[in-house]
């Protein structure tokens, strides 16, 4: 279908001879209009199936290497930059979801994207244009909201003088380039070939590229899982899983897709709110991770009986130097690489005491013992005092025999505690003491709103992207 009238009218009129069909009326003649793309003319984008588990995504997929992309709070736009007639100012218009031109509303981002592309080529983009604050860096992400205010017409200042909120494009596809379509090419190639300097150079802040994880292989379902708790950090509202390579992954306009999968997260089972959590024990680190701790297990605390109810191990989310850090915190130095293969752990070794390590640091961090009101069933090579409280996310909560967190208040559950599944460390809480950590009873509030609220009617594939009400 071609639905610029100026490129059907003049097809119309160059054609004077219509054949007339045997029962009667008079029948269209073929106007040499076939063909997918054509700049200046909006194609119906493809969209996505919802999906409301990892599980239920990584099904779609059945073990084939995915794309898990942010899914950014914006409108969805689709940008076309125009060559002009004999070499004249190449020109960029931009489409919504619907095919309405939205150029005037931002012409910034046309601008922007202009001085982007490289001259003498055509194009045709796939993006989400965003209300931006782009004195952060990165340029922080806004609410929907401040897109919805943005003036319809022309950019500037609204009817009540309000001034316009900055916006940024993310593209995270390239449908046609240089005279070539490219929607039959699998997503990784249109990927690729997006980030290259001959479709792109991007401008931080203006023009960006989304941002993603490709996931492939084993673990597949805890990187999907570290991917959504990267894309909520950053201030997105969830994941666009896309797959990524053979005929499947083509671009197909105006088709709800199974290669193309959205994970919102507020239609996710349970994502987590971050807790406050204090490291209680450890073990010795192996591999690239020898000399020091890790993985770190985790506590809430009990106020009404003193104890530390286990939660979690954590191993995501440090940086070496974090490592470094914690492992001198509570050992006074950096272990032998080995040390993982020691019968007795170093904890025995002057505990408790105040004695100085190699480095003359206290190693009273460390105790001889698991004391009597650390209730967890893990084993850990090291028990540390409790003396510090992390701030912790993680993917949902799942009852668990090892974990012993709000363990007998969980109706048919004897035995088992909550465990948080995927943990991730995001920064330590120097401002809180241990007895201010989260507590098992706002863990066991958390799982029962987990499992006991309504689901979205997302969960059936409903569709309620934002951009629909621009």
């Amino acid at each position: 279908m071609c639905p610029n009238l100026d490129i059907v009218v003049p097809k119309l009129l160059e054609e004077r001879s219509w054949a007339a069909p045997a029962g009667g009326g008079a029948a269209l003649p073929d106007l040499g209009l076939g063909g997918v793309l054509r700049v200046g003319m909006p194609l119906s984008p493809m969209l996505a199936k919802m999906q409301s588990s990892y599980g239920a995504m990584l099904e779609t997929f059945k073990g084939r290497a995915f794309l898990a992309e942010h899914k950014y709070d914006g409108m969805r736009a689709q940008v076309h930059v125009v060559l002009g007639a004999a070499g004249g100012r190449r020109e960029v218009r931009i489409f919504s979801r619907n095919s309405e031109d939205i150029t005037d509303r931002f012409s910034d981002v046309a601008e922007a994207i202009l001085e982007s592309t490289p001259a003498g080529k055509d194009a045709i983009f796939d993006g989400e244009v965003c209300a931006v604050d782009r004195s952060k860096a990165p340029a922080q992400l806004l609410p929907f909201q401040s897109l919805a205010r943005r003036p319809k017409g022309p950019t500037g200042r609204s009817a009540t003088g309000e001034r316009a909120a900055e916006v940024c494009v993310y593209l995270f596809d390239c449908l046609y380039h240089g005279g070539e379509s490219m929607v039959k090419a699998p997503y990784r190639a249109r990927r690729e070939f997006l980030r290259s300097a001959a479709a792109l150079s991007p401008r931080p802040g203006f023009v960006e590229y989304a941002e993603g994880d490709v996931i492939e292989g084993d673990g597949a379902e805890e990187a999907v899982e570290a991917a959504m708790l990267r894309s909520i950090e950053r201030g997105c509202e969830g994941l666009m899983c896309k797959l990524l390579d053979g005929p499947a992954s083509a671009y197909e306009p105006s088709k709800r897709s199974d290669s193309w999968v959205k994970l919102k997260k507020d239609y996710i089972d349970g994502i987590a709110d971050s807790l406050d959590l204090v490291p209680i024990g450890a073990w010795y680190g192996n591999g690239r991770k020898a000399g020091w701790y890790s993985p770190v297990l985790l506590a809430a605390y009990d106020p009404e009986t003193d104890t530390f109810q286990s939660v979690c191990r954590v191993m995501s989310g440090f940086t070496d130097e974090m490592y470094t850090k914690l492992t001198l915190f509570y050992a006074g130095k950096v272990l032998a690489g080995k040390q993982k293969k020691r019968r007795k752990p170093e904890a025995a070794e002057g505990a408790g005491s105040g004695d100085s390590g190699d480095k003359g640091e206290p190693t009273g961090r460390l105790l001889p013992r698991k004391p009597p009101n650390y209730i967890t069933n893990e084993s850990c090579r090291v028990w540390f005092d409790a003396c510090e409280v992390w701030t912790i996310r993680g993917a949902e909560f799942s009852l668990s025999p090892t974990h012993m967190c709000a363990q007998g208040r969980i109706a048919c559950a004897a035995g088992r505690g909550l465990a948080l599944r995927f943990p991730r460390f995001l920064h330590e809480r120097p401002d809180k003491t241990t007895a201010e950590a989260t507590t098992p009873a706002q863990i066991l509030e958390l799982y029962t709103k987990q499992h006991g609220a309504e689901k979205p009617a997302a969960a059936a594939g409903y569709d309620d992207d934002d951009d629909d009400i621009l």
